[in-house]
């Protein structure tokens, strides 16, 4: 009788501690799937800003309230900025100072440097900037104005930028349009099979009550 107890008891404790791993798992997929969905709906919302910001103002980067978005195409910063880095970059409202990584146009062409030097141009009475990479030993030949230069560096993001590029494709904002409508659609599913469980669940319990009021 006693190992028949202890046997019982033990296939209860198993039971239970099944059954709170399923829980906690449950729970943990639960968050995991919310944290994915934020995600989609962000980078959904990215990607309809980029697609009417750069429509309507005609540029080829996402430019919102004085900041703008650029995604590192290559190692020429190495050391401040890695390859596929979102560098986040700030308008300028006055002077650059050495050593201030900027964004700047180039021939329509969009460059990311480094102040070197500045110098005053004495025809214009403007300052002229020097720029280098930290790949290159010597300056850049072309000497910039700041007319031509877009914002300085405030921050950056290592390797976002691989989902930025995505993103800024017609295709990358097709799919997470069609994986977040997937997930809505789960979701619905999800509720409605929770909602019959439960109605047959209170079915069944006051079905039982009237048997044992008999």
């Amino acid at each position: 009788m006693r190992k028949k107890k202890l046997g019982e008891k033990r296939r209860l404790k198993v039971k239970k501690k099944t059954k709170i791993n399923f829980f906690k798992k449950a729970k943990v997929n639960k968050i995991i799937f919310k944290f994915l969905y934020v995600v989609l709906i962000i980078n959904l919302l990215y990607s309809v800003i980029f697609l009417i910001n750069t429509t309507i103002t005609k540029r080829k980067y996402l430019h919102v309230f004085n900041i703008s978005f650029f995604v590192m195409k290559d190692n020429s910063m190495k050391g401040d900025i890695s390859k596929n880095d979102l560098i986040i970059v700030k308008d300028i409202k006055k002077d650059l100072n050495v050593n201030d990584i900027i964004v700047y146009n180039l021939k329509g062409k969009i460059k990311v440097n480094k102040v070197i030097n500045i110098y005053n141009d004495y025809a214009t009475g403007k300052k002229i900037y020097a720029t280098k990479s930290n790949s290159n030993q010597y300056p850049d030949l072309e000497q910039i104005s700041l007319n031509q230069v877009i914002g300085k560096k405030v921050y950056k993001v290592p390797l976002v930028g691989l989902s930025v590029k995505l993103l800024e494709t017609r295709l990358g904002s097709l799919c997470t349009f069609i994986v977040l409508v997937f997930m809505f659609y789960n979701n619905i599913y999800k509720y409605k099979r929770q909602k019959e469980r439960n109605r047959k669940k209170k079915k069944e319990m006051e079905e039982w009550k009237i048997i044992l009021s008999l």
